[in-house]
């Protein structure tokens, strides 16, 4: 079951108000991996995509405290499955799904129509094992096991960036804002990326000239993971999300990428991963 809240704010304290249980019999998953909120600026949306065995593909929408399964698709393979999102920018409701030998992309215009069903072999010669996305600047950015990364665009892959880390570590998750794109993963490493347009190109460029490894702030860590990635709406903080359960924080709003500072923002154990949005916070029961 899928329980989303909405954030309110009550005499100064901020608190959890549910707003609907999303629930189906219609998938054998046992949990939920990855959740995401569609764009509709005037419907209430959901896609989530259910772990093993079948993968469930799962479009929801809710009225009230009464939610609806719109449409759904299953993505058996073999293959892992590790992340959904949809398109951030209106009125574009493209989804897009990756995992190992795995890339799919849909469109909610019409239930799930599936637009591609995969990176070909001419558009993508290395690893095809896709660990990571995420949508800047009006392209996708697909990532992979062994620090490369991707753009594509609707029809077609545009190939490696230049500017990829290509670094043999998996790059586990990826952010953006309006102009920045920031990945981390294996050995707490992390780089940031500048986005810029120019005409119709669109301009991918990392900022800094080695991969920024946390541990080397933060050596109590040593080569833990990072998980998620998350950055606040005023663009100012980066959350990151260990896989020893401890979160961070750190400024990114200076010029320098090397004199970044990191710190606690809970030490504790934490096993969920970490979201910043203005849309309702969405948690899942396992």
């Amino acid at each position: 079951m899928i329980t989303v809240y909405t954030i309110q704010r009550v005499h100064g304290e901020i608190q959890l108000k549910r707003k609907v249980n999303l629930t189906t019999s219609e998938h054998t998953s046992k949990d939920y991996i990855s959740l995401c909120f569609g764009n509709e600026p005037k419907t209430k949306s959901l896609i989530s995509l259910g772990g093993p065995p079948d993968y469930y593909l799962i479009y929801w929408s809710w009225v009230g405290e009464r939610g609806k399964v719109e449409a759904f698709q299953i993505l058996r393979g073999g293959n892992a499955i590790y992340e959904v999102s949809v398109n951030p920018t209106p009125p574009n409701m493209d989804v897009v799904v990756t995992g190992n030998n795995t890339y799919k992309h849909y469109n909610l215009g019409n239930g799930l129509q599936q637009l591609k069903q995969e990176i070909t072999a001419k558009e993508n010669q290395g690893s095809t094992h896709y660990t990571a996305h995420v949508w800047a600047g009006g392209k996708m950015y697909v990532c992979t096991n062994q620090g490369e990364i991707l753009q594509l665009d609707s029809k077609s892959c545009k190939g490696r960036i230049e500017c990829s880390p290509n670094d043999g570590l998996a790059i586990e998750h990826a952010v953006a804002s309006s102009k920045h794109m920031i990945i981390g993963g294996e050995k707490n490493g992390l780089n940031f990326f500048n986005l810029e347009t120019e005409g119709s190109k669109s301009i991918c460029e990392r900022r800094n000239k080695e991969t920024v490894c946390i541990s080397n702030y933060l050596p109590e860590i040593g080569n833990a993971r990072i998980r998620a990635l998350a950055i606040s709406p005023n663009n100012q903080w980066l959350v990151i999300s260990l896989e020893s359960n401890q979160i961070l924080k750190a400024d990114i709003t200076g010029s320098s990428i090397e004199n970044i500072k990191f710190d606690y923002l809970h030490y504790s154990a934490h096993s969920a991963a970490v979201v910043l949005h203005y849309k309702p916070v969405s948690y899942t029961h396992l």
